[in-house]
């Protein structure tokens, strides 16, 4: 199996297993989990099985031998298998599963058979299998293949019972290393850690030690130290000499969260030094994975620290030239590429290209210099109108760069916004990119109100497409009252899509006013309150109203009165359940609240949420019960627990 597939399907059973021990956690029977676990395909559902139902407290003896009765036929054992027998042998008679677990194991071979197996070195797949149950069944069980065994097991041995019951040993992965460890390095000046990483060359009796390992020791060494390194980058560079070295010194520096301060002349100064390519790269291993044949890792590299000095505010004296440099020859080089196919977001392929990620590191540039002098070089802005001119996945790569960033060039340079809107986000942007750029301002960059005002019938486009954040960005425009996005006005746009964005619309709103003001909840409410009041609306249209139990703004008597009309149009299906119950029954308990709870319990809710739901509201009826005014909302919601099968709540 390759080492990436192995990981990943090693988390993927972390998750499963967290999965399922979480829905034990809240109730869930585990004929209901094993339901879930059937996706799964092969072996893996076999193993996950055993191991679920060796947990399990609510499961017959009898339904394990059934269980086991497959598996024997099917699978190799496992620990959890152990379990299981060792449960059925203890609570049932050995009437109960000695023929099906015989059938399961089949009828030995002959020992003429056996013998023509061993001589050709070929033993049936079968045959291993039983040979591995063999030590895990009663005797009873596997009398009839003890010749057989006896006869494979210098060839074929299975491990004993209490090797399955053992821990498993942690596996042991075979990794890419270091020549030289941190600590082994830790403690020398650095122009002698320089002088032993750059003279250090692989031999054919270290396998898996590479040079990139070393150049990443390194890396980590320059982070933890960066005013040590960064003193005499020149005389560094000199002393590493080799570009996948210069490359990891670089980046240690781009990381670091050390104090770079009056450093920022020298370093600019070494990666315009090391943009000449000064030498020949040496071969120092097979191929770019473990060291780097040419100085373009480099030459990103030092851009990237440009970029990331701009960001820290680092002063660069009398080397911004040169830096500007080196990032617009960066930006204009548009000839590499990420190594990502493209996808849905052009961002995710955007952050991995070298001119892209120089054209972040120009917006960085000009944020030091507008930070010092208030003004934006014509330069950086050429290249904006050059990245604005280019068409297709590239254009929208470039476009991911600078959407994010609008209310950043709004405040640096709004004539330029104002005089490119129609190559930004209009009809003058080539290949329909301008509503791209609307939809990538809306996904990650934060609510802008000059783009909400600008381009309303593009936002609301996008929400009704399902854009990412785009529903966000015009309930943010709503509550900050944006002419256009009025409650009436985002019921009239969003209403006609379908049901489900506007319960998103009532989610998205229990998000954003978890904590706010009272003037953003009040015009939250108008939108709730209006929502109910369209009669057209279906009952879907209401479930996320429920995440509005999160609000703790609204006063209680409020929340409860718009809770009880919304979950009686959802049919009692509100979303975060759990949360609107516990929620009600705040004291003093209210008719409201326990009609709440009624409704609830009417509704469709996951398996595990409805017990929760159920045992909050037993815990209303409890608290209530002095309360004479509250009979008849009482009798309802015991009748419906009754409905549903919690007969104690008749003497409640």
């Amino acid at each position: 199996m390759p080492e990436d597939e192995g990981r990943a399907i090693g988390v993927l059973l972390k998750g499963v297993v967290a999965a399922v021990r979480r829905a034990r956690a809240v109730g869930l029977p585990t004929d209901r989990v094993l339901a879930l676990l059937e996706p799964l395909q092969g072996g893996l559902l076999g193993r996950l099985r055993a191991w679920a139902l060796s947990e399990a407290t609510d499961v017959p003896p009898e339904a394990l031998v059934t269980e086991l009765t497959h598996a024997i036929g099917d699978r190799d054992p496992t620990g959890d298998d152990v379990r299981l027998i060792r449960r059925v042998v203890e609570e049932l008679s050995s009437d109960s599963y000695l023929e099906s677990w015989r059938g399961a194991m089949g009828l030995p071979p002959t020992t003429e058979a056996v013998g023509r197996a061993l001589a050709s070195q070929e033993i049936p797949r079968a045959w291993q299998r039983a040979i591995l149950w063999y030590p895990l069944l009663p005797e009873a069980v596997r009398e009839a293949w003890e010749t057989t065994v006896t006869l494979m097991s210098p060839v074929a041995a299975g491990p004993g019972r209490e090797a399955y019951l053992e821990p498993p040993s942690r596996v042991q992965f075979g990794w890419a290393g270091s020549p030289m460890t941190r600590s082994d390095l830790e403690g020398l000046d650095v122009d002698e850690v320089a002088r032993r990483i750059s003279s250090w060359r692989p031999s054919g009796d270290q396998r898996m030690v590479i040079a990139r390992e070393l150049a990443r020791t390194l890396e980590d060494l320059v982070a933890s130290d960066p005013v040590a390194w960064a003193s005499r980058p020149l005389r560094t560079l000199a002393l590493l000499r080799h570009a996948t070295y210069v490359n990891h010194f670089f980046g240690g520096l781009a990381k670091t969260s050390g104090d770079l301060s009056g450093l920022g002349p020298g370093l600019v100064e070494a990666v315009v030094f090391a943009s000449t390519h000064p030498w020949r790269p040496e071969r120092l291993g097979s191929d770019d994975f473990d060291y780097d044949p040419t100085w373009a890792p480099t030459d990103q590299a030092g851009v990237e620290l440009i970029g990331r000095l701009a960001e820290r505010d680092v002063d660069l004296g009398d080397r911004y030239e040169d830096a500007w440099r080196v990032v617009v020859g960066a930006v204009r080089d548009r000839s590499g590429q990420s190594g990502i196919s493209p996808r849905e977001d052009p961002l995710e392929t955007a952050i991995n290209r070298p001119c892209t990620k120089a054209l972040q590191a120009m917006f960085h540039l000009v944020a030091t210099e507008f930070r010092r002098n208030g003004t934006v070089r014509e330069e950086g802005l050429e290249l904006l109108d050059e990245a604005l001119e280019l068409d297709g996945w590239s254009g929208a790569e470039h476009r991911a760069i600078i959407a994010p960033r609008l209310a950043f060039l709004l405040h640096v340079a709004p004539e330029w916004v104002e005089s490119r809107e129609a190559r930004l986000f209009g009809g003058e942007a080539p290949n329909a990119l301008g509503e791209k750029t609307v939809e990538l301002a809306l996904k990650w960059g934060r609510p802008n109100r000059w783009l909400l005002e600008r381009h309303r019938r593009a936002i609301f486009k996008a929400a009704r497409a399902g854009s990412t954040n785009a529903l966000d960005h015009t309930l943010v425009a709503m509550l900050w009252a944006v002419p256009g996005y009025s409650t009436e006005a985002m019921i009239r746009k969003l209403a006609p899509t379908g049901a489900s964005i506007v319960s998103d619309a009532g989610e998205q709103l229990g998000y954003l006013l978890k904590d706010a003001d009272q003037e953003h909840i009040n015009r939250g409410v108008l939108f709730w309150e209006q929502t109910l009041g369209n009669q057209a609306l279906p009952s879907e249209a209401f479930r996320g109203f429920g995440w509005w139990a999160e609000v703790e703004g609204l006063d209680q008597a409020r929340w409860e009165q718009l809770t009880l009309a919304t979950s009686q149009r959802a049919q009692g299906s509100l979303a975060w359940c759990v949360k609107v119950a516990e929620r009600c029954s705040r004291e003093p308990i209210t008719a409201t609240a326990l009609g709440i709870l009624t409704s609830l319990l009417r509704g469709q809710h996951d398996p595990w949420e409805r017990p929760q739901v159920a045992e909050v509201a037993f815990g209303a009826l409890r608290t209530s019960g002095s309360d004479s005014g509250l009979s008849e909302a009482r009798e309802r919601l015991r009748s419906v627990l009754i409905d549903l099968g919690h007969f104690n709540a008749a003497d409640m």
